[in-house]
């Protein structure tokens, strides 16, 4: 995930690996190009780099959204899809419930000067909620 922010906040990502490197986010401006960067381990940029151009919206927007729109727009017509045919999705239930405790517990968190919050996962929802009352993440 790469973008910069109206505030000049400037992400870029790198990944570095012993025979070259991926770096996207050099950021040319909004509206501007996305360019995905693939180094050769001689110094060479490799000839499958992409560059690739923003979506553009109308209207009074974010900043970014007009940066993820296809991807959001792709995610949730898959949701869509997904329960229209009535196929499995892409993450379980407990995964869901598992990132929202996580959340959960970061914010409490920062509420109480950084105290810490015990996780504990459970696939049965019963013995779940229990622990997360128990552990000061949800009340009773």
């Amino acid at each position: 995930l790469s973008r910069t922010h109206s505030s000049g906040y400037n992400n870029e990502t790198y990944i570095i690996g012993t025979t070259g490197t991926l770096h996207t986010g050099r950021f040319a401006g909004y509206p501007g190009p996305i360019h995905v960067e693939l180094w050769q381990h001689d110094g060479t940029k490799h000839p499958e780099s992409k560059t690739f151009e923003m979506t553009y919206l109308q209207g009074d927007y974010p900043e970014f959204l007009p940066r993820f729109d296809i991807a959001y727009r792709q995610a949730h017509q898959q949701f869509r899809d997904d329960i229209d045919s009535g196929a499995a999705f892409a993450v379980t239930q407990n995964e869901v419930l598992d990132a929202q405790v996580f959340v959960e517990a970061a914010h409490r968190s920062a509420q109480q000067n950084g105290a810490r919050y015990r996780l504990q996962r459970f696939d049965d929802l019963p013995a779940y909620k229990t622990a997360c009352i128990v552990n000061g993440l949800l009340n009773d």
